[in-house]
């Protein structure tokens, strides 16, 4: 397990064994989100808290502050400290995707991967979501990621299986077709 989703782990739980809803749980989510979103806007904050030459006392200070200037609430004050004072400030995008992961699958659900060689919108993503939660009898989320290696078409990953219907997979499928006289799948 890695340490993003030791912690995302951690904090889920901690959060359910205080009884926290699942709305103050999502309101924590988003303002996590703020705060990454603040720290990529203010980018002296986001070096100090980065630098080696930062203490951990002042690391944990501008924090505190950070946390009091955007008005975040216990459940993500209480992470963000932690990481503060774990020095692991540096994990925390990738702690909050896992989060996501990690409550998604105590709901029963799972998280997919959904790459294309163009942007794809709220709605596509909702759509595939729809269509492959069917297919896997489960709630399916998407995260989607840039690929322009793909040329057109979508990869869809969820739970270690990949569909591939992009267009690179299907050329190297006629490249094999062509030399080989049959395909390897």
């Amino acid at each position: 397990m890695s340490v993003a989703r030791s912690y995302a782990k951690a904090w889920v739980e901690t959060m359910d064994s205080r009884k926290e809803a699942a709305a103050v749980l999502d309101s924590a989510q988003a303002e996590l989100h703020s705060f990454i979103g603040a720290l990529r806007e203010n980018r002296p904050a986001s070096m100090a808290l980065g630098s080696p030459a930062t203490t951990g006392q002042e690391k944990i200070a501008l924090t505190a502050a950070l946390i009091q200037d955007l008005k975040l609430s216990h459940p993500a004050g209480l992470l963000l400290r932690l990481l503060a004072q774990k020095n692991r400030l540096n994990s925390l995008e990738e702690i909050v995707e896992c989060i996501d992961e990690v409550r998604m699958e105590a709901s029963g659900g799972v998280r997919g991967l959904v790459e294309s060689p163009d942007p794809l919108g709220e709605q596509d993503l909702r759509d595939l979501a729809d269509a492959f939660s069917k297919k896997v009898k489960k709630t399916v989320k998407f995260k989607w990621v840039h690929n322009p290696s793909l040329l057109a078409g979508l990869r869809v990953t969820i739970q270690g299986i990949t569909y591939d219907g992009s267009l690179s997979a299907q050329l190297e499928r006629v490249k094999e077709l062509l030399v080989y006289g049959h395909g390897q799948h």
